[in-house]
C-alpha cells in the first residue's frame, strides 16, 4: 500500500500509469509488478506499507510513464 503525503508523482503497473497526490491510496497486489516515483519536474513524499511478503525492485521505463500520465491527466473527461 502507497500512501501519498505530498507532492505529485506517478504508480506504474504493467496496465496503467496513475498519478498520486497528496492522500492518495494505492494498492498493489502480491506479485504484481509495479514501480512508483516523483514526476520529473516534482517532488512527491510517501508511506510505504508492505503488509507481507517480499519485495524485488525493477527497473522500468520512467520517461515514457511520464509522457503517457501526461497524455492523459486525471480528472473529469
Amino acid at each position: 500500500m502507497l500512501l501519498g503525503l505530498a507532492g505529485s508523482g506517478l504508480v506504474v503497473t504493467r496496465d496503467a500509469v496513475q498519478a498520486i497526490t497528496d492522500g492518495a491510496v494505492v494498492h498493489a497486489f502480491a506479485g504484481e509488478i509495479h514501480w512508483h516515483g516523483a514526476l520529473p519536474d516534482a517532488f512527491m513524499s510517501h508511506h510505504l506499507i508492505v503488509l507481507s511478503g517480499e519485495i524485488e525492485w525493477l527497473e522500468e521505463d520512467y520517461l515514457a510513464a511520464v509522457t503517457q500520465l501526461r497524455a492523459d491527466p486525471p480528472g473529469p473527461k
